[in-house]
């Protein structure tokens, strides 16, 4: 019993010596990533692994689950399953980060159950974040459509014009000529000593003066100037009264005629 006592300590140690050497032995080991590799959050990497000879052998071996841990203790995903360990390869996604996770040492988990349970671990490596999110792709519509715009109306230039005004006082100085014959025409000449030039306006014959005494008169007085001498004078200051008065009516006629004139220029200047 004392024999027997000691030996099934000694075959229990041996086995779990045996089942350690089972677990550390594989026929694959992984080549990337490696020791210094730094993945990107949300980008496509490739994951590669080599045989290297030690019991089971690759063709022997079921698929692989590859898994991502941090911190050697804690598991954050699996990135493949049923991964065929004779492809040497697989291309997978780098997972989004939890909170903190650019701070973790990250490992890969190579897991096979077929012929024996057997794990194989990575070398240490680290996961950033992406810096900048991968520009997002619109696609255009099937339906949608470029339709050209034709106007048949040109452009039209529109130009804003400020006129600018001036008015300047305009001084007019003028001249009233009156000839003192009686059938001569009267000449009004309207001269400016600014920017207007001289008009000359002329009026038509003014009718005969009217003689007060009648017509009867003036032969009386052309009958006895050659006899009297006091009728001639007499005629003499009925004449220069006619004269006078036809002077009176002349100023007044032209008035009226100048000074819608004298406006008119005023104004057109």
């Amino acid at each position: 019993m004392m024999h027997v006592a000691r030996t099934t300590p000694f075959l229990a140690l041996l086995s779990l010596l045996l089942g350690a050497v089972q677990l550390a032995s594989a026929s694959i080991y992984p080549t990337l990533p490696v020791q210094g590799t730094v993945w990107t959050a949300g980008q496509s990497v490739l994951v590669t692994w080599a045989e290297d000879g030690l019991p089971p052998a690759v063709n022997t071996m079921g698929p692989v689950t590859i898994e991502m841990w941090a911190n050697a203790n804690t598991f954050i995903t699996t990135l493949a399953v049923n991964v065929d360990p004779k492809a040497g390869s697989v291309q997978v996604t780098v997972p989004a980060l939890p909170s903190g996770g650019d701070q973790f040492i990250y490992i890969l988990r190579f897991v096979s159950h077929v012929p024996m349970e057997s794990m194989i671990y990575s070398a240490d490596f680290k996961i950033v974040n992406n810096p900048s999110p991968p520009p997002t792709t619109v696609l255009p519509s099937s339906t949608a459509r470029s339709v050209p715009v034709t106007s048949s109306t040109p452009p039209t230039s529109v130009t804003s014009t400020t006129t600018s005004i001036s008015i300047t006082p305009l001084t007019t100085s003028t001249s009233v000529v009156v000839s003192t014959e009686v059938n001569t025409p009267v000449v009004i000449v309207i001269t400016s000593t600014s920017m207007v030039t001289p008009t000359l306006i002329t009026l038509g014959s003014l009718p005969a003066p009217t003689v007060t005494a009648g017509s009867n008169a003036t032969t009386t007085n052309s009958t006895a100037s050659s006899s009297t001498p006091h009728p001639q004078r007499l005629g003499s200051g009925k004449n220069a009264a006619g004269r006078n008065l036809d002077m009176e009516k002349l100023m007044f006629r032209a008035m009226f005629i100048i000074w819608p004139a004298l406006v008119g220029i005023v104004l057109t200047v």
